[in-house]
């Protein structure tokens, strides 16, 4: 698993980069590679997608970016790639108060958001909005997933745990000490 990578940007795709390092070239899924230079050296935070068939890698800038991208693909029915879109089409604080206002109309206006995937956005992300917890949760969710636990005992567990002042790498160990029995 890979937390950053480090390089010079050699290859701009309409929806990724390639980031040569000292030795290997990354192809990495950006929101948008307009912000991307060639030639240019950047620090990319970054998620591994792994699926059954395939694995790529999805860049960000920041932490806020990585956090916010956590809180949208832990919605039902968004996955990675769309939730790249909405970041490349709405900023965060823009988003925020599109959901608190409910307007399903301005989210409908990001490109693949239909509006039943909006209603199911709204629904899911209007009370985590607000701090940082579900994003975190659906790092460890989907680090855990990709161990081999089920998601239904992974967030069981969580609920049993008090969370505060305790960073993602704690909470892991936590809650595969209440999974492991």
């Amino acid at each position: 698993m890979f937390y950053s990578i480090r390089g010079t940007v050699s290859t701009i795709f309409k929806d990724a980069i390639v980031l040569e390092t000292s030795e290997y070239g990354y192809i990495i899924y950006v929101s948008n590679p307009k912000y991307y230079q060639i030639n240019q050296f950047y620090k990319l935070l970054i998620y591994q997608h792994t699926h059954e068939d395939y694995s790529y890698l999805v860049g960000f800038l920041s932490e806020e970016e990585k956090q916010f991208f956590f809180k949208l693909i832990s919605v039902r029915g968004l996955g990675p790639k769309s939730a790249l879109k909405i970041i490349k089409y709405i900023d965060i604080d823009t988003f925020k108060q599109t959901i608190k206002n409910k307007d399903i109309e301005t989210l409908c206006k990001i490109p693949g958001i239909t509006k039943k995937l909006g209603l199911q956005i709204m629904l899911e992300l209007e009370n985590s909005l607000s701090d940082g917890k579900e994003a975190n949760n659906a790092f460890i969710i989907n680090t855990l997933v990709k161990l081999g636990y089920k998601k239904s005992l992974i967030v069981s567990a969580l609920n049993k745990l008090d969370l505060s002042d305790k960073d993602e790498t704690e909470i892991i160990k936590e809650v595969l000490n209440l999974l492991r029995g």
